[in-house]
């Protein structure tokens, strides 16, 4: 491990708030700081990837332009996290920036998505923010605009109250979408 990596650990010292919140504070704007942070959370190790992903998340809310020349790489990689709070960190940065990605990446984080999206073994945060980062991408491909309404419509009679209201909202764009 390098030492970077190893200061960032130290950063995160434990899971509270307030060291996450500290952890953002250090990073205000500065890539190499920043980097940091995300090199340890795409190393995927709990806990401190996840509390990584953390930090990346609230420092890329706060200045955008440190996260965008890694976005590709987060899209690409989506599918080979393990740990629940680096996917739904990275997931939740996907949903609120617009994207320019090659096909390829695009197909792999689609794919990604709807594996998530029908999976009985992820939780529902990532599922929503799939759902949603689908329904983005179905302006570029409205080509995935059937499979979609149908994996929403398989989903919704076993889901939670927070995945059917989401997923009502979408189905109801989708279909309006459609009629056009």
């Amino acid at each position: 491990m390098s030492d970077d990596l190893w200061e960032a650990r130290e950063i995160l010292f434990d899971s509270s708030r307030k060291a996450v919140d500290m952890a953002a504070g250090v990073t205000g704007n500065n890539p190499g700081v920043f980097k940091k942070f995300f090199d340890l959370a795409i190393e995927d190790s709990y806990p401190y990837s996840m509390r990584a992903a953390r930090v990346v998340y609230l420092a890329a809310n706060n200045h955008p332009e440190l996260i965008r020349p890694f976005l590709p790489q987060i899209a690409g990689s989506l599918h080979t996290f393990r740990t629940d709070g680096v996917k739904r960190c990275f997931a939740k940065i996907l949903t609120g920036l617009t994207c320019d990605f090659d096909n390829e990446t695009w197909g792999r984080l689609i794919n990604t998505c709807f594996e998530w999206l029908m999976s009985p073994d992820e939780k529902v945060a990532q599922k929503v923010y799939a759902m949603d980062i689908l329904y983005k991408s179905s302006a570029l491909f409205p080509g995935i605009i059937p499979e979609l309404i149908a994996s929403i419509e398989e989903q919704m009679p076993r889901s939670s109250v927070g995945f059917a209201s989401f997923g009502k909202k979408v189905l109801k764009k989708l279909i309006k979408y459609r009629s056009y």
